[in-house]
C-alpha cells in the first residue's frame, strides 16, 4: 500500500505544447482514486522587459496619457483661480477646448521629458533632478 508516482509527457502533436502531468495513486482506506496535477510554472519576466512592454503599448497607443475627468478638474479650478484674482467670473469651457488643451499639454510633457533624457545622455547620467 504505497504511493507510486508516474510522471508521464503528452505530445500528440509538433505544434502543440508539451504538458507535464503529475499522476499519483493513493489509497485512502480500502479505495484508490487517481490523483492528477498538472504542473505549471508563472513564467517569470526581467524588470526592464516589462518596461520596454510598456513603452511599446504607449508609443503605439493613440489616446491621452492622462484621464480626462481629473484633467478636466484641474483645469477648472486653474481657471476658477485665476479668475478669482482678476475679480471677473470663471470662464466657460467647451468638451472641444479640453481635448485641445490636453493634447497641447501633454505634447509639453513629452517634449519636456524627451529634452531631459537627451540632457542626462549627454551629461552621463541615469537620473535626472532639478538643481538648488
Amino acid at each position: 500500500m504505497a504511493i507510486t508516482r508516474v510522471y508521464t509527457s503528452i505530445a500528440e502533436d509538433k505544434s502543440q505544447k508539451r504538458s507535464h502531468t503529475k499522476s499519483r495513486l493513493c489509497f485512502f482506506g480500502m479505495k484508490n482514486t487517481l490523483i492528477t496535477h498538472s504542473r505549471t510554472k508563472k513564467k517569470m519576466s526581467r524588470p526592464t522587459s516589462t518596461v520596454l512592454k510598456k513603452i511599446r503599448f504607449y508609443q503605439k497607443s493613440i489616446t491621452f496619457l492622462c484621464s480626462r475627468l481629473p484633467f478636466d478638474r484641474m483645469m477648472r479650478n486653474i481657471s476658477e483661480d485665476i479668475a478669482k484674482s482678476t475679480y471677473s467670473r470663471a470662464p466657460r469651457f467647451t468638451s472641444q477646448s479640453f481635448i485641445i488643451l490636453q493634447d497641447v499639454y501633454e505634447t509639453h510633457r513629452t517634449s519636456t521629458s524627451e529634452t531631459s533624457c537627451l540632457v542626462c545622455k549627454h551629461a552621463k547620467k541615469c537620473l535626472y533632478c532639478p538643481t538648488i
